[in-house]
């Protein structure tokens, strides 16, 4: 389990899914993401199955986000796509609506990175976004993520071919950009 001020990032567990199903099946929530919102108790099940499954695997690892002071579950962070020989992995997050503007995916991120740069050994963190998604470039430039550049037609989405920007965080830009924030 990872802590922050507010919040508490935890294993997923399949008691998880009534709460993540509100995240996952508002369509603003889900509009970037590669599903559609979801319709069914139980699609939210097995999402949370294949969470479950891709860190039993050690290919990722993700994180119910948890509120310290209610106790809500508010969304998810984690990594996948980790490549263990190359100390690689991408980040993939979501939050529910009512908690945008808050800091609070900035603060989970901020301790998923900490954590995946100075305990799994990464020297590398990915994440893909659409190049609409403001919020999130926002973000991953607030954290010291860099534009690689734009993956042409990189993914079926919805029903059409999109485009994805790439961002990359290295270790040792994180390192630094925590001491100067101190």
């Amino acid at each position: 389990m990872l802590v922050t001020k507010r919040l508490r990032l935890r294993p997923m567990l399949l008691g998880d899914a009534s709460s993540l199903f509100n995240v996952w099946s508002d369509a603003e929530t889900t509009k970037y993401m590669d599903i559609e919102p979801l319709t069914s108790l139980h699609q939210a099940e097995e999402m949370i199955s294949f969470f479950i499954v891709l860190t039993q695997r050690g290919k990722g690892h993700h994180f119910t986000l948890v509120t310290e002071d209610s106790k809500d579950i508010i969304g998810t962070c984690g990594f996948h796509e980790w490549n263990h020989d190359h100390h690689r992995a991408e980040i993939g997050y979501e939050l529910s609506r009512d908690y945008w503007g808050h800091g609070y995916m900035k603060e989970a991120l901020l301790v998923l990175l900490h954590t995946g740069f100075h305990q799994y050994d990464l020297k590398r963190i990915e994440a893909k976004i659409d190049p609409h998604n403001h919020r999130s470039r926002y973000l991953l430039e607030s954290l010291g993520f860099q534009k690689e550049g734009v993956l042409r037609s990189y993914e079926e989405l919805k029903g059409r071919r999109v485009d994805l920007e790439l961002y990359s965080l290295l270790k040792e830009e994180f390192t630094l950009s925590l001491k100067k924030d101190s």
